[in-house]
């Protein structure tokens, strides 16, 4: 497997992260995954997000690890925050920070005004006018994390497609959508014995739009299918009574199943953890 076809995988999963229902006060939500390939392990993710009325925060970590490193190592640190309006996110700023096998460091920044584009800073700079993302494609976009406080907050989501339906996202390099597809309501029992009980399983798909592409679609290869089990964890102060969770992403691949699986899960105080 070509390290593109990990990488665009892992950074696809950070965008399937936990996040809190809109409420009158704080609320918190913290989820650890653990990265495997069959039983080797790849790596971790921990994921945070804060939700007050009227904004939140979101913040993201993902760290390779295991045989992964000797062709794609990385680590990733992203942050996000903006303003809730009714039906919408407004971001404010986000910043992300990487460094991949070689140590070779990319900071990359987004700053938002009120109906203005979004202003990007990328060290080292990109070579956008080689891939450009124009001025039409960048409207009533989200940077990445702020992608997933939209994907689970529900505002996006209804009673046919209760994964959501489009988040929009133009990072810096490239404008894409992820899409979320409901599949069905099951039963489920994680294999680390974390949580059981009814998912939603969904199907995400990434469609690429303008900017840098990655080599993956360059190479003309279909992105294998991405799946996740969300669960509705039970939280007293949500309005719902409940956060959405994505306990369990995987995708199949010619050398195994890569899996994001849940190690901890903290909702307001109230934690599930593996017993395995």
């Amino acid at each position: 497997m070509k390290a593109a076809r990990f990488g665009l995988i892992l950074l696809l999963f950070t965008l399937a992260a936990p996040a809190a229902a809109k409420d009158d006060g704080a609320s918190s939500v913290r989820i650890v995954y653990g990265l495997r390939i069959g039983f080797l392990p790849l790596g971790k993710m921990d994921l945070t997000q804060q939700m007050h009325a009227r904004d939140y925060r979101a913040d993201s970590h993902l760290e390779t690890a295991g045989l992964v490193n000797l062709f794609w190592k990385s680590k990733i640190d992203a942050h996000s925050k903006g303003a809730i309006e009714r039906d919408r996110l407004a971001p404010a700023s986000y910043d992300s920070h990487s460094v991949n096998r070689n140590d070779k460091n990319q900071q990359v920044s987004l700053t938002y005004g009120r109906n203005t584009l979004p202003m990007l800073f990328a060290n080292p700079a990109y070579k956008t006018n080689k891939y450009p993302v124009s001025d039409e494609q960048k409207k009533n976009t989200l940077d990445p994390v702020s992608a997933l406080v939209l994907m689970t907050t529900g505002l996006s989501a209804n009673a046919k497609n209760p994964c959501g339906t489009v988040a929009p996202v133009f990072d810096g390099a490239r404008r894409y959508d992820v899409v979320l597809d409901y599949q069905k309501t099951m039963n489920v029992t994680l294999s680390n014995g974390l949580y059981s009980g009814p998912v939603y399983l969904c199907q995400i798909h990434y469609n690429q739009i303008a900017g840098f592409k990655q080599k993956i679609l360059e190479e003309g290869k279909a992105l294998p299918d991405i799946f996740a089990w969300i669960a509705a964890l039970p939280a007293r102060n949500d309005p719902r009574g409940h956060y959405l969770v994505p306990v369990r992403l995987w995708t199949a691949t010619g050398f195994g199943t890569v899996e994001a699986l849940a190690a901890r899960v903290n909702l307001n105080g109230n934690v599930w953890k593996e017993k395995s």
